[in-house]
Parts: structure tokens; sequence; C-alpha cells
């Protein structure tokens, strides 16, 4: 399984648990745009800027991909760790996902989790 360095838990994303990845708040990570540190000499083989829908998506398949396990992997996230909690009201909020994009969520172990929350299906929008 291949392993995350300092990256924030793309979780709150997708109501995910990643079980075998080690994974740490981005929080740490500097508020200016560019940062040449000295104090952490770390390699990754791979790296993810943003730990978004698309961002999480990656991580969690490249993680999920007996062909990557012996790789390391950072994924940035510069926001906090965000806990999901279900609301009492829906939200306006659309995000459209086609059939391929629910067939890969599903490969990935996140697509039960998204219909463990409330998800409605949007048919007509003016």
């Amino acid at each position: 399984m291949a392993t995350f360095g300092k990256a924030m838990t793309f979780c709150d994303v997708l109501a995910l648990t990643l079980k075998r990845c080690i994974i740490s708040n981005g929080s740490m990570l500097p508020a200016k745009p560019f940062s040449i540190s000295t104090q952490n000499h770390e390699n990754y083989d791979i790296i993810i800027t943003g730990g978004g829908m698309v961002g999480s998506t990656l991580a969690c398949a490249i993680a999920n991909n007996r062909k990557l396990e012996c790789k390391k992997i950072l994924l940035l996230e510069s926001n906090k760790q965000h806990e999901y909690k279900s609301q009492e009201k829906y939200s306006n909020r659309v995000v459209a996902l086609n059939k391929q994009t629910r067939c890969l969520l599903s490969s990935i172990g996140a697509w039960q989790h998204i219909e463990a929350i409330r998800y409605s299906t949007v048919r007509k929008m003016q």
C-alpha cells in the first residue's frame, strides 16, 4: 500500500477513511505561495496538489492500486481538516458525476459513503 506524507485526509470530502494510509493535517503547510524548506529532506514518488474532490479521489485510487503500493505519496492541502456533518436541510450545491465517475468512486470504496450521506439526484435545472 502506498503511504502518504504530510497531508490532509480527504475523508472530509468523500466521507471516507483511508485505513492503510498515513495521513496528517495539512495545517503545517506554510501560508506563503512558495517556500523552500531546509528542515524536511523527504522525497516522494508522487505529489498531488489539492485535496479537493479530484485530488482526493486520485490519492485514494493510487493508494488502492497494487502496482503503486511501494510508492511514497504526498497529498498537499492547505486547508485544515474538516469533519463532515449532515445538515438538516438539503443544500442547493450541485456536483455533476457521470457513470464512469460513479464506477471509479465505487472501485475505490468511496461511493458507499456518498450514498450513506444525504444526496439526491438532480434531473433538471433552470
